[in-house]
Protein backbone atom coordinates (compact mmCIF):
# COMPACT_ATOMS: atom_id res chain seq x y z
CA UNK A 1 0.00 0.00 0.00
CA UNK A 2 1.32 3.43 -0.92
CA UNK A 3 0.23 6.91 0.15
CA UNK A 4 0.70 10.28 -1.44
CA UNK A 5 1.90 13.13 0.78
CA UNK A 6 -1.59 14.62 0.93
CA UNK A 7 -3.06 11.19 1.61
CA UNK A 8 -0.68 10.65 4.51
CA UNK A 9 -1.65 14.03 5.97
CA UNK A 10 -5.33 13.10 5.68
CA UNK A 11 -4.61 9.79 7.43
CA UNK A 12 -2.79 11.54 10.31
CA UNK A 13 -5.63 14.04 10.69
CA UNK A 14 -8.06 11.13 10.80
CA UNK A 15 -6.13 9.84 13.83
CA UNK A 16 -6.87 13.19 15.53
CA UNK A 17 -3.21 14.27 15.27
CA UNK A 18 -2.09 17.81 14.46
CA UNK A 19 1.17 19.31 13.19
CA UNK A 20 2.75 21.06 16.17
CA UNK A 21 6.06 22.60 17.11
CA UNK A 22 7.63 21.00 20.17
CA UNK A 23 8.65 23.06 23.19
CA UNK A 24 12.21 22.86 24.54
CA UNK A 25 12.92 20.98 27.72
CA UNK A 26 15.84 21.50 30.07
CA UNK A 27 18.57 18.87 29.76
CA UNK A 28 18.52 18.20 33.50
CA UNK A 29 14.91 18.42 34.67
CA UNK A 30 14.05 17.93 38.32
CA UNK A 31 12.67 14.38 38.27
CA UNK A 32 10.05 13.14 38.76
CA UNK A 33 8.06 16.42 38.35
CA UNK A 34 4.63 14.90 37.73
CA UNK A 35 4.54 12.68 40.82
CA UNK A 36 6.07 15.38 43.03
CA UNK A 37 3.61 17.97 41.74
CA UNK A 38 0.59 15.82 42.60
CA UNK A 39 1.78 15.27 46.17
CA UNK A 40 2.71 18.91 46.66
CA UNK A 41 -0.54 20.21 45.18
CA UNK A 42 -2.71 17.97 47.38
CA UNK A 43 -0.87 19.13 50.51
CA UNK A 44 -1.10 22.76 49.46
CA UNK A 45 -4.85 22.56 48.85
CA UNK A 46 -5.44 20.93 52.26
CA UNK A 47 -3.32 23.57 53.99
CA UNK A 48 -5.12 26.43 52.23
CA UNK A 49 -8.54 24.90 52.97
CA UNK A 50 -7.73 24.85 56.71
CA UNK A 51 -6.74 28.52 56.58
CA UNK A 52 -10.03 29.45 54.87
CA UNK A 53 -12.65 27.35 56.60
CA UNK A 54 -16.19 28.15 55.52
CA UNK A 55 -15.05 29.08 52.00
CA UNK A 56 -15.63 27.07 48.84
CA UNK A 57 -12.16 26.09 47.64
CA UNK A 58 -11.72 26.07 43.85
CA UNK A 59 -8.67 24.98 41.86
CA UNK A 60 -7.77 27.17 38.87
CA UNK A 61 -4.82 27.04 36.44
CA UNK A 62 -3.21 30.21 35.06
CA UNK A 63 -0.74 31.13 32.31
CA UNK A 64 0.06 33.83 29.75
CA UNK A 65 0.57 33.62 25.98
CA UNK A 66 1.89 36.25 23.58
CA UNK A 67 0.06 36.75 20.27
CA UNK A 68 0.72 39.33 17.59
CA UNK A 69 1.42 40.15 13.97
CA UNK A 70 4.48 40.72 11.81
CA UNK A 71 4.36 41.48 8.12
CA UNK A 72 6.32 39.30 5.71
CA UNK A 73 6.86 39.08 1.97
CA UNK A 74 4.68 36.74 -0.05
CA UNK A 75 5.77 34.44 -2.89
CA UNK A 76 5.05 35.88 -6.36
CA UNK A 77 5.50 34.75 -9.96
CA UNK A 78 8.30 36.80 -11.49
CA UNK A 79 10.75 36.81 -14.35
CA UNK A 80 13.60 34.33 -13.89
CA UNK A 81 16.96 35.80 -12.92
CA UNK A 82 15.49 38.93 -11.40
CA UNK A 83 14.80 39.20 -7.66
CA UNK A 84 11.42 40.85 -7.06
CA UNK A 85 11.32 43.74 -4.59
CA UNK A 86 8.16 44.46 -2.61
CA UNK A 87 7.16 46.99 0.02
CA UNK A 88 6.83 45.22 3.38
CA UNK A 89 5.32 46.32 6.66
CA UNK A 90 8.02 45.42 9.18
CA UNK A 91 6.19 46.74 12.21
CA UNK A 92 5.63 44.20 14.96
CA UNK A 93 2.87 44.45 17.50
CA UNK A 94 1.90 41.95 20.16
CA UNK A 95 -0.21 41.59 23.28
CA UNK A 96 -0.39 39.03 26.05
CA UNK A 97 -3.41 36.91 26.90
CA UNK A 98 -3.59 36.28 30.64
CA UNK A 99 -5.88 33.31 31.11
CA UNK A 100 -7.17 31.11 33.91
CA UNK A 101 -9.31 27.99 33.65
CA UNK A 102 -11.33 26.01 36.18
CA UNK A 103 -10.82 22.31 35.25
CA UNK A 104 -13.95 20.23 34.89
CA UNK A 105 -16.14 23.27 34.20
CA UNK A 106 -16.70 25.79 31.44
CA UNK A 107 -15.50 28.61 33.70
CA UNK A 108 -12.60 30.64 32.37
CA UNK A 109 -11.20 34.13 32.79
CA UNK A 110 -8.95 36.15 30.48
CA UNK A 111 -7.47 39.60 30.09
CA UNK A 112 -5.61 40.99 27.07
CA UNK A 113 -2.75 43.14 28.35
CA UNK A 114 0.18 44.90 26.67
CA UNK A 115 3.06 43.38 28.66
CA UNK A 116 4.10 40.44 30.81
CA UNK A 117 5.44 41.90 34.05
CA UNK A 118 4.60 42.33 37.73
CA UNK A 119 2.32 45.34 37.17
CA UNK A 120 0.20 43.51 34.59
CA UNK A 121 0.16 40.35 36.73
CA UNK A 122 -1.16 42.37 39.66
CA UNK A 123 -3.87 43.86 37.44
CA UNK A 124 -4.85 40.39 36.25
CA UNK A 125 -5.06 39.04 39.82
CA UNK A 126 -7.09 41.99 41.07
CA UNK A 127 -9.59 41.82 38.20
CA UNK A 128 -9.93 38.04 38.48
CA UNK A 129 -10.42 38.23 42.25
CA UNK A 130 -13.19 40.82 41.85
CA UNK A 131 -15.08 38.48 39.50
CA UNK A 132 -15.28 35.67 42.08
CA UNK A 133 -18.25 35.05 44.41
CA UNK A 134 -17.69 36.22 47.98
CA UNK A 135 -17.81 32.65 49.36
CA UNK A 136 -15.10 31.32 47.01
CA UNK A 137 -11.37 31.07 47.66
CA UNK A 138 -9.23 30.10 44.66
CA UNK A 139 -6.07 28.00 44.69
CA UNK A 140 -4.28 29.30 41.59
CA UNK A 141 -1.65 27.03 40.02
CA UNK A 142 0.99 28.76 37.88
CA UNK A 143 4.62 28.39 36.82
CA UNK A 144 7.67 30.19 38.19
CA UNK A 145 8.07 33.05 35.74
CA UNK A 146 9.86 35.98 37.32
CA UNK A 147 6.72 38.12 37.61
CA UNK A 148 4.93 35.18 39.32
CA UNK A 149 7.40 34.72 42.17
CA UNK A 150 8.60 38.26 42.90
CA UNK A 151 8.07 39.52 46.42
CA UNK A 152 6.46 42.66 44.98
CA UNK A 153 3.45 40.60 43.82
CA UNK A 154 0.86 40.30 46.60
CA UNK A 155 -2.25 38.32 45.57
CA UNK A 156 -5.69 39.42 46.79
CA UNK A 157 -7.08 37.82 49.95
CA UNK A 158 -9.30 35.39 48.00
CA UNK A 159 -6.39 33.98 45.94
CA UNK A 160 -3.65 31.58 47.09
CA UNK A 161 -0.76 30.83 44.71
CA UNK A 162 0.76 27.37 44.20
CA UNK A 163 3.80 27.22 41.90
CA UNK A 164 4.71 24.30 39.67
CA UNK A 165 8.07 22.51 40.02
CA UNK A 166 10.88 23.89 37.83
CA UNK A 167 11.07 22.66 34.19
CA UNK A 168 7.54 21.24 34.35
CA UNK A 169 5.39 23.52 32.19
CA UNK A 170 3.57 20.47 30.78
CA UNK A 171 1.90 19.93 34.17
CA UNK A 172 -0.24 23.02 33.58
CA UNK A 173 -3.04 22.24 31.07
CA UNK A 174 -3.56 25.97 30.49
CA UNK A 175 -0.36 25.90 28.40
CA UNK A 176 -2.28 23.99 25.74
CA UNK A 177 -4.72 26.87 25.43
CA UNK A 178 -1.89 29.26 24.63
CA UNK A 179 -0.45 26.89 22.04
CA UNK A 180 -3.84 26.56 20.37
CA UNK A 181 -4.27 30.32 20.26
CA UNK A 182 -0.88 30.87 18.64
CA UNK A 183 -1.33 28.04 16.13
CA UNK A 184 -4.61 29.60 15.02
CA UNK A 185 -2.85 32.80 13.95
CA UNK A 186 -2.52 33.79 10.30
CA UNK A 187 0.80 34.97 8.78
CA UNK A 188 -0.12 38.67 8.96
CA UNK A 189 -2.74 38.76 11.69
CA UNK A 190 -3.48 37.06 14.95
CA UNK A 191 -6.68 35.36 16.01
CA UNK A 192 -7.41 33.37 19.12
CA UNK A 193 -9.60 30.37 19.53
CA UNK A 194 -12.52 30.74 21.87
CA UNK A 195 -13.73 28.46 24.61
CA UNK A 196 -17.02 28.33 26.49
CA UNK A 197 -16.84 30.60 29.50
CA UNK A 198 -19.15 31.95 32.15
CA UNK A 199 -16.82 34.96 32.49
CA UNK A 200 -16.15 37.15 29.41
CA UNK A 201 -12.63 38.02 28.35
CA UNK A 202 -11.66 41.61 28.96
CA UNK A 203 -9.17 43.87 27.22
CA UNK A 204 -7.36 46.32 29.47
CA UNK A 205 -4.30 48.50 29.34
CA UNK A 206 -3.91 48.64 25.55
CA UNK A 207 -3.89 51.73 23.40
Amino acid sequence: MTYSVSGMFDHLKGLDLSWQKSRPRHLRPMLPPRRRSKRGLAKAVKRIAKLHEGKQIQLWLQDEARVGRKGRNAHVWFEKGILPVMRTDKRFKSVYIYGAIHPGTDDAFALILPRADTEMMRLDFDTFAQSLPTDVHVVLVLDKDGWHVTGRLKPPDNLSLVHLPAYSFELNPSNASGSTSRSASFPTASSTTSMPSSKPAQRLGTT
